[in-house]
Parts: structure tokens; sequence; C-alpha cells
């Protein structure tokens, strides 16, 4: 479905954090605040560890790829180029981890896309995640950026893109059915060819994470 809401994003700038202000489609606000600083480098385990001691004590949360893309639309969409440029930085000069794992099953299964990964609010989906890497506007089954980033509209893809990186977006994952059952971590990068989505590499490496504080 084409997304045609679009939001106006108030940003307030504050030492710890930018406070985000949006209206959703039924005209009510919400508010959130974007912490200033990533999350130190963790692997799979030790984010979804973090994430419930955060959860429990009300403190701000690494995100999903899904909330993740949604950040980066709401940084486009706003007119704060301070925080346009702290990003454009942070995913410049780093891996950005999300709570959001694949796992590439052998053929004659499923795949599957785990959100907020081995933590209380754990959520699947099922579908085929295999495929070539390439431009998104050249995959051949949408559906696969559906399952990671909650919308297939290639438009609306590379439009977050460019307003976040001036590119257009690419999307890296395994190629081909494997002979046993693989998981990998979803993360965003960004370099001059493109924004990457990247859903390769082992669950073991450590990357930091957005964290953001939910308001209302």
């Amino acid at each position: 479905m084409i997304n045609i809401f679009k939001p106006k994003v108030g940003i307030k700038v504050v030492p710890a954090y930018f406070e985000i202000t949006k209206q959703n489609k039924e005209g009510e606000e919400i508010k959130y605040n974007l912490m200033y600083k990533l999350s130190d480098p963790m692997n799979v385990e030790q984010t979804a560890e973090h994430y419930e001691n955060a959860k429990k004590e009300g403190n701000p949360l690494p995100l999903t790829s899904i909330q993740t893309l949604e950040l980066l639309e709401d940084i486009g969409n706003s007119r704060n180029n301070q925080l346009k440029n702290h990003v454009y930085n942070l995913l410049r000069n780093n891996w950005i981890a999300t709570t959001s794992v694949v796992e590439y099953n052998p053929k004659g299964q499923e795949d599957k896309a785990i959100h907020n990964y081995k933590t209380s609010d754990e959520l699947s989906e099922y579908g085929n995640l295999i495929g070539g890497d390439d431009l998104i506007k050249n995959i051949d089954n949408l559906n696969v950026l559906e399952l990671l980033v909650g919308t297939k509209d290639i438009k609306r893809l590379n439009k977050i893109s460019n307003s976040t990186n001036n590119t257009p977006m690419y999307f890296w994952r395994l190629n081909s059915k494997p002979d046993k059952s693989i998981q990998s971590r979803v993360r965003f990068f960004a370099i001059s060819d493109g924004l990457s989505l990247v859903a390769i590499r082992d669950l073991s490496s450590e990357f930091p994470a957005f964290l953001v504080e939910q308001i209302k």
C-alpha cells in the first residue's frame, strides 16, 4: 500500500537527545526521544538482554528494522539540519544494528523475519528472503522488503534513503538456500553509493544501535 501521508515533524534539540514530535494518520500526537549517542556495541544476545532491562526500567530501547526505517523517515520529514547531519554521520561511520534477525532456511522451508529477537516482544513473520544483492528498485520479490522494513513501496524507501544519505537504497542478503538454517542480524549502513539494508553476518558480531525513548 502506498503511503501518501506526510506528517509534519517537529524537532527539539536537548543536550542528550532529540525530541521528535509528529502526528499519525488519526491526528494523534506521537512524541519520542532519539538519544544523541548510540548504544554500546553489542551482539544480538546482549542487545536482547539490554532491551529487557531497559524496558523494565523505562529506559530508551533499541529498535527493530521496521522501527529504524520509520525513524529515518521521520528524520527525513523534519527540517532540522542538525538532526539530519547527526544521523547522516552515524550511518556513514557505524553499522547500525537492530533487534531484527533473519533466519534463512533450507530448501522446502520458509525463511523467517524475527523482530525483537529473544525478547518478550518477539514477533516472527514468514516468507522467502533469499535472492540477489541489488538496488531495491531491482529486487524481484518485494515481499522481502515488507517483511524486513514494513513496506514494499520502492518510491517511499528511496525517498527515505535520499533524505538521509542522498542516495538510493541497496539490499544485501543470502543469495541461495543454505544446507542448514542460518541466522543473520539486520543492520543499516551508508556509503556514497547507497543506504544499505544488510541481512547478512552472524549473530555474534557486535554493533551499536539507535536508542529511542517513547514519550506518548
